[in-house]
């Protein structure tokens, strides 16, 4: 009896269900989230609405971020900062700071003027999406 008790255990545990891998849901960054082309919805300069003639096509592919009247900007993107930061890189080397916030398909991204800084100084990086002095762009995905 002794040597049958623990042969029925182990007997048992081979016809034990196996535990079944979930994969845990990918939780995409924001950079991934942000892939694409977006399209103007709000543009806000200096306080003033920008007619949506004056809107065009963004896209941003890998760090790049560029549009059609504008240079290309390479993009570091901080989740974690509260609000997000965006730091964009233009050709000169001088980095823009600014801030974003990605709700779904549309982003906000906020950052001071750079043309109103002088040169010796970069411009601040917003605390909050007020565009006066600055610049606010709302963007949605292009689906």
């Amino acid at each position: 009896m002794r040597r049958v008790v623990p042969l029925l255990v182990v007997l048992s545990l081979g016809f034990a269900p196996a535990p079944v891998h979930r994969e845990r849901p990918y939780n995409r960054t924001d950079l991934e989230k942000m892939q694409g082309e977006w399209r103007m919805t709000r543009y806000v300069s200096d306080g003033w609405s920008r007619p949506k003639k004056d809107f065009f096509p963004i896209g941003l592919d890998g760090v790049r971020l560029s549009g059609v009247s504008t240079p290309p900007v390479e993009v570091t993107l901080d989740a974690k900062a509260n609000p997000k930061r965006i730091d964009m890189k233009v050709s000169s080397g001088r980095t823009i700071e600014g801030i974003y916030r990605l709700e779904g398909d549309e982003v906000t991204i906020c950052w001071e003027s750079p043309r109103l800084a002088p040169m010796a100084h970069t411009p601040r990086r917003p605390k909050d999406f007020k565009a006066n002095p600055g610049v606010v762009l709302t963007c949605r995905l292009k689906r």
